[in-house]
């Protein structure tokens, strides 16, 4: 597994090898993105941003934004 120095959680085995068009590895960096701006925005000190996908839908079906109380 190769995540985000063991802090984000991952639904798939890696990113590694992955064809950057898979949603799996396309949806994570663009979540980890969400989540470093709104740190950087010093809107939280830690957040994590949770996506679903489903096979054949192109919008998630849900977005979430868990900020650990900060």
């Amino acid at each position: 597994v190769d995540t985000y120095g063991g802090c984000g959680a991952l639904g798939v085995g890696a990113f590694s090898g992955k064809v950057p068009t898979n949603v799996d590895r396309s949806a994570a960096f663009a979540a980890s993105w969400v989540a470093i701006s709104l740190v950087a925005a010093i809107l939280f000190r830690r957040c994590l941003v949770h996506l679903s996908y489903a096979i054949g839908i192109s919008d998630p079906l849900s977005i979430s934004v868990f900020s650990y109380g900060s």
